[in-house]
């Protein structure tokens, strides 16, 4: 905003951005050319910015203009993320016909809430799948689907599923989380 008497020619806005922000475009640096700004006028200009770390950040523009004009401002943000741990648990052996209970924990381990949590555990082998805990559902053969919906930081939620297999031999699942703005997460795991 010009609140001077006369036209603020030249104006340059420059925001060199703190460590852990960038530009979408993985800029470090923001530099736009305003022009003439008349008296008593402004000119608004957005940037889309992306964290690549979380924690509190304070930023600082800079704008100059001819006849030695220059001013700052700053504004602090906080980031967080969900972070999503998976543990898988179950026997590393089991005999032919037993039923195996199988089970699998999620826990938040960031500071912001996980939204949307979904488990897939796609199983393969022979194994044939008993029962299925909180809701999950059998999707794509031996495919397991458990929507969890928010997760709060500091909070787990363990799922459960039993079964067995008629044939020896090994047994792999594949376990994905996903959650809305947290990073996959994806571990195998094997019975035989």
């Amino acid at each position: 905003y010009n609140v001077g008497s006369a036209p603020a020619t030249n104006v340059c806005i420059t925001d060199k951005l703190p460590e852990g922000l960038t530009t979408v475009d993985g800029k470090t640096e923001i530099n736009i050319s305003v022009g003439t700004i008349p008296v008593g006028g402004s000119k608004t200009f957005s940037v889309d910015l992306k964290a690549t770390k979380t924690g509190e950040f304070t930023n600082t523009a800079c704008v100059t203009a001819d006849r030695n004009c220059y001013s700052t401002s700053s504004a602090t943000v906080k980031v967080v993320a969900a972070e999503l741990e998976r543990v898988a648990a179950g026997p590393a052996d089991a005999y032919i016909c037993t039923s195996v209970p199988y089970q699998i924990t999620v826990t938040n381990k960031g500071d912001s809430p996980a939204q949307d949590v979904v488990i897939c555990d796609t199983i393969s082998g022979a194994f044939k799948i008993d029962t299925i805990s909180d809701g999950g559902k059998v999707s794509k053969g031996n495919r397991v689907v458990w929507s969890l919906g928010t997760l709060n930081p500091g909070e787990s939620r363990t799922v459960c599923l039993t079964g067995s297999s008629a044939v020896e031999g090994n047994i792999g699942s594949e376990i994905s989380v996903t959650a809305r703005c947290a990073e996959a997460k994806k571990v195998s795991h094997f019975l035989t």
